[in-house]
This record gives structure tokens, C-alpha cells and sequence, in this order.
């Protein structure tokens, strides 16, 4: 039986192999076979050399289906607390019902003489930014409560996937200073509370 040696040679994308025979004193004396075998790249290169991972577009999609999915299982286990303490309407179809809400709320807010009040036209956008406003000064229903704090659920930030703060600066830059802009705007405008900046609606 013949004494053979395999030997590798293992690269980021190919493999190289050769199989030699040796005799009985370890001395190679031919070569049977040899070969490479290249594999797809698993790293894309731009125009300036930088390296991504094939997987970098798929792993993005992922990573929005889960955030929207967490969205929307947050959202719902909401809904159903505040349904429970008849804080929001139990009718099935609940969008329907949330606009009826608003109007509702509107309605009743027009009857109690409060200032810089919503159009109908603005009033999904505004309203529940002008519920958590004067409940600064008013006491709110129970449904204007429950409103304002679904509110708050639909507009609540995020806690990051990533396992490190490497990129902390470069994802939180722009928001901590839209932040602190608008800390500033609130101070100079002597404001308690923020007003929605589409409609500069200010409310005492």
C-alpha cells in the first residue's frame, strides 16, 4: 500500500491541495494529484476597499421585520391593558374607533373653553400632544388619559440590538443634539412642555 501525504493549503476563499507519495524512508517521490478548490467570496468590496459582509443586506432586513414585529406585539399588549380599564375603546376595528375618540375628545375639550385648540384637520397629529400638555393644568377623563398614554407608547425610543457602545456617537449624535435643541427652544420660549413643531401649537 502506498505511503501518501496530503497536504493544504487553506486561503480566505479557496482551498489548494496536493497528494504525495514517499517512500520508506520519508522521502516524497512524486506527486499523485493536486488541485484548488475556489469558493464564493463571502465579503464585498466598495471602491475604496472597504470589506461588508454578503449577509450585511439580508441581516438589515431581519433586523427591521423584528423591530416592527416588537412594535406591534408592545402595542397591542397596551391596548389591551388600557381596554381593560375602559381607558380605550374594545371595538375590533380599533383605528376606526381611535379617530371617533379623537373627534369625541375634541368635542368635549370645546365644551370646557381651553385655549389653542386642534383643528379637525390637524387633530390625529395634535391631539394627543395636546392632551399630554394641559394635563400639566387639567385633570383628564379616563379616556383622554388613556389616549395620551397610548400616545406615548407609539412614540416611545428603542434600546439598541448592539452588543457594544462603539457606535453610540455615530447613531446617537444627531438625536442628542435634536434634544438638547430643543431643550434650548423650551427654555428660551419659557415652555413646560413640548408643542408638536409641524403646527407650532403652544399650549399653557
Amino acid at each position: 500500500m502506498k505511503k501518501m501525504i496530503l497536504g493544504l493549503d487553506l486561503g480566505e476563499t479557496s482551498v489548494g491541495w496536493s497528494l504525495l507519495s514517499h517512500d520508506n524512508n520519508n522521502q516524497i517521490n512524486g506527486i499523485i494529484d493536486a488541485g484548488v478548490r475556489i469558493f464564493e467570496p463571502t465579503m464585498d468590496f466598495d471602491n475604496k476597499g472597504k470589506a461588508e459582509s454578503k449577509a450585511t443586506y439580508r441581516r438589515t432586513k431581519r433586523l427591521a421585520r423584528r423591530q416592527l414585529a416588537r412594535h406591534r406585539k408592545r402595542m397591542l399588549k397596551l391596548r389591551h391593558y388600557l381596554q381593560k380599564y375602559n381607558m380605550l375603546p374594545k371595538d375590533e376595528n380599533f383605528g376606526k374607533e381611535i379617530i371617533a375618540l379623537d373627534k369625541k375628545i375634541l368635542n368635549d375639550l370645546r365644551k370646557r373653553n381651553l385655549v389653542n385648540l386642534p383643528t379637525d384637520v390637524s387633530l390625529p397629529h395634535v391631539l394627543p400632544f395636546y392632551l399630554r400638555a394641559i394635563a400639566l393644568d387639567y385633570n383628564l377623563t379616563r379616556e383622554e388619559l388613556g389616549r395620551a398614554i397610548y400616545h406615548l407608547g407609539q412614540r416611545r425610543g428603542f434600546l439598541s440590538n448592539r452588543k457594544t457602545n462603539k457606535s453610540d456617537d455615530e447613531e446617537t449624535g444627531k438625536v442628542k443634539s435634536g434634544i438638547k435643541n430643543l431643550f434650548n427652544e423650551m427654555q428660551e420660549n419659557n415652555a413646560r412642555t413640548a408643542s408638536h413643531p409641524c403646527f407650532g401649537i403652544r399650549v399653557p
